[in-house]
C-alpha cells in the first residue's frame, strides 16, 4: 500500500524546486550580463584604437592646441600646461617645470581619456574649419597674356631665270616636304598666373621672417636642467612659426608640404620622448648617487667607530699583560735580593727564580703576540675599509659623470637638423608656387 506524502512536506518540496528555478534564473541573468560586458569591453578597444590611428595621421599644427588644466580630472592645480600628442599621450607640465606624460590609451586611464577627447575635438573641429575657410578665401589670381603677334615672314628676293643649252641642264629631283613633329612645336602658355610686385614682396617678407626664426631654433642650446622643458616649449615655438607661415593668405600650401612637416615634426617628437626617458634615467641615478653617498660617510663613521672599538679592547688587553709583567718582574726582584746561606733555602730560592722566570718570558711571549695580533686586525680593518671606499668612491664618480653628461644638451644637433628640412621644405614650396604650370 503506497503511503501518501503529507501536505507539509509537498508544501517544502514545492520551496525547493522553485528556489532553485530562481537561482537557475539568476546565473543566468549573470551570464547574460557578462556576456554584454564583454562585447562592450571589445567594442571599447575597437574604437579607441581607431580614435589613436586617426589622432597619427592628424596634421601636426593640431597639436600645439593646449588642453585646459580645468578640465582634467585630478589635482588640475599642480599642472600649468597640458597637450596630447600623435601618439595619444597626455604631457603634462607642472608648476616647478617638470614634465608628466599619461599614456591615454591605457585601460586605467579611460576616464581621462573621454575627458581629454571631449575637450579636444571640437578644438580640432575648429580649426580645421578655420584653416579651410582661410584656404577658400584666397583663390588663386590669374593674369591673362595675349598670345604673341606673328611675326610676318621675310621677303624673298625673285630669281631671275637663265636660259642655259640643253646638255648643260642638271636633272634635279624634287625635295619631299619634311614634317616637322607635333612634340617640337613649342606651345604657347595660356592662363598663366602672375604675381604682382607688391604680391612677390610680401611672398619674399615672409619667407625671410619664417627662415630666420627657423634659423634662431636651430641654433638654441639648452642651458639648463631639465632640458625636456625647454625642448618642449622650443617644439610649440617652431609649431607656431610653421603654423603662422602656413596662414598667411599669399602662402598656398600643398599636399607634399603638410606630410613633409608632418614627418619631421613627428621625427623631433620621437627624440622630445626619448628625451624624457633620458631625464627618467636621470632622476633614478640621482637618486643611486644620493645613496652612494649615503653609504660612503656611513663607511667613514663605522671605520672610525670599530677603529676606537678595537683600540680601546686591545689596550684593555694590554694593559692586563702589562701589569702581569711588571708584577712578575718585581716579584723576580725579590727573589734574587733574598740571601741565605742554608743550603735547602737556597735550593727553593734557585727554584722560585726559575718557576718566576718561566712565567715571565711566557708572560713577555702573550704580550707580543698580543700586540701583533692587534695591528694585525687594525691593518686588516684598515685594507678592508679602503677597498670599500675605493669601489664606492669610483661608483660615485661614474655616476657623478654619467648625470653631468645626461644633464647636458645632446638634442642640439637633432633640433638643428629639424630646423634645416623645416628650411627646406618652405624653400621648395615657394619655388613650386613661383613656377607656373604651362600646358602642354
Amino acid at each position: 500500500m503506497t503511503r501518501k506524502k503529507s501536505p507539509a512536506k509537498l508544501k517544502s518540496l514545492d520551496k525547493k524546486q522553485s528556489g532553485i528555478e530562481e537561482i537557475m534564473k539568476s546565473l543566468k541573468g549573470v551570464g547574460d550580463e557578462v556576456k554584454k560586458i564583454v562585447e562592450l569591453t571589445s567594442e571599447e578597444k575597437q574604437l579607441v584604437a581607431k580614435l589613436f590611428s586617426t589622432l597619427k595621421h592628424a596634421p601636426q599644427q593640431m597639436f600645439s592646441i593646449p588642453v585646459s588644466t580645468s578640465e582634467l580630472p585630478f589635482r588640475a592645480v599642480a599642472f600649468t600646461k597640458a597637450h596630447i600628442d600623435s601618439a595619444g599621450q597626455l604631457i603634462l607640465t607642472s608648476q616647478n617645470g617638470n614634465l608628466s606624460v599619461m599614456d591615454l590609451s591605457e585601460t586605467k586611464n579611460r576616464d581621462l581619456m573621454m575627458t581629454v577627447v571631449g575637450y579636444i575635438v571640437p578644438k580640432f573641429k575648429d580649426f580645421a574649419s578655420q584653416l579651410a575657410e582661410e584656404k577658400l578665401q584666397k583663390p588663386p589670381k590669374v593674369q591673362e597674356i595675349p598670345p604673341p603677334e606673328p611675326v610676318p615672314p621675310s621677303p624673298v628676293k625673285e630669281e631671275v631665270p637663265v636660259e642655259l643649252p640643253e646638255a648643260d641642264v642638271p636633272s634635279v629631283k624634287e625635295e619631299e616636304p619634311v614634317e616637322v613633329p607635333s612634340s617640337e612645336v613649342e606651345s604657347v602658355p595660356e592662363d598663366v598666373p602672375v604675381l604682382s610686385a607688391d604680391e612677390k614682396a610680401k611672398i619674399e617678407e615672409i619667407t625671410t621672417e619664417t627662415l630666420n626664426d627657423l634659423e634662431t631654433l636651430g641654433n638654441e642650446v639648452f642651458n639648463q636642467s631639465p632640458v625636456s622643458v625647454y625642448f618642449d616649449d622650443w617644439l610649440v615655438h617652431l609649431r607656431q612659426v610653421i603654423l603662422w607661415f602656413e596662414s598667411n593668405d599669399a602662402i598656398t600650401v600643398d599636399e607634399a608640404f603638410t606630410d613633409e612637416c608632418e614627418q619631421i615634426f613627428r621625427d623631433i617628437e620621437e627624440e622630445l620622448a626619448n628625451r624624457l626617458l633620458k631625464e627618467a634615467e636621470l632622476e633614478a641615478s640621482s637618486k643611486t648617487l644620493s645613496e652612494k653617498k649615503n653609504i660612503l660617510g656611513k663607511m667613514d663613521d663605522e671605520y672610525v667607530a670599530q677603529s676606537k672599538y678595537l683600540q680601546v679592547r686591545g689596550k684593555s688587553a694590554m694593559d692586563f699583560l702589562i701589569r702581569n709583567v711588571q708584577r712578575l718582574e718585581e716579584e723576580l726582584e725579590k727573589i734574587n735580593q733574598i740571601k741565605t746561606r742554608n743550603p735547602l733555602k737556597r735550593i727553593a730560592k734557585k727554584q722560585k727564580q726559575y718557576t718566576v722566570t718561566q712565567k715571565l718570558k711566557a708572560a713577555k711571549k702573550r704580550l707580543a703576540v698580543a700586540m701583533q695580533n692587534s695591528e694585525g686586525e687594525q691593518e686588516r680593518i684598515r685594507d678592508e675599509y679602503q677597498k670599500k671606499k675605493q669601489t664606492t668612491i669610483k661608483n660615485v664618480q661614474s655616476l657623478e659623470k654619467e648625470i653631468a653628461t645626461k644633464r647636458t644638451d645632446n638634442s642640439v644637433k637633432e633640433r638643428k637638423a629639424a630646423t634645416k628640412a623645416l628650411t627646406n621644405a618652405v624653400k621648395s614650396l615657394i619655388q613650386r608656387n613661383s613656377e607656373p604650370e604651362i600646358s602642354a
